[in-house]
């Protein structure tokens, strides 16, 4: 944090460290800040539901998944000028990277957990 303080990246491991620990108020901060300097990456999204998850937020927490789920989409379309429209929520369209089916895969499981009856 000391090399990279502006980096979500950063912040969203440290974040899920501490929540890894059961420091739970901490992590949901670090990862809100984390979620803040790298807006709408999916996997950040989804330590932060897991985060509001653990604090007993639920509808925040399925909030945060669906959010992940979002940014996850295939690869962006083109429009009219052939550049990339952007994804659901006004956010711009992010390309597919390695992982996104697992973290997908993970998402909805947590989703279907959420909304079960």
């Amino acid at each position: 944090m000391e090399l990279r303080p502006a980096s979500g990246a950063v912040g969203d491991s440290l974040g899920f460290c501490l929540l890894k620990e059961g420091r739970v108020d901490v992590a949901l901060e670090e990862l809100r800040r984390a979620d803040r300097l790298s807006p709408g990456d999916p996997v950040i999204l989804g330590h932060l539901g897991d985060a509001l998850l653990a604090s007993g937020r639920r509808d925040e927490a399925a909030d945060a998944y669906r959010r992940a789920m979002a940014r996850l989409s295939r690869a962006p379309r083109k429009g009219r000028a052939g550049r990339p429209q952007g994804a659901a929520g006004g956010e711009d369209a992010r390309a597919p990277e390695p992982g996104d089916e697992k973290v997908r895969a993970e998402l909805l499981e947590k989703l279907r957990s959420l909304t079960a009856p």
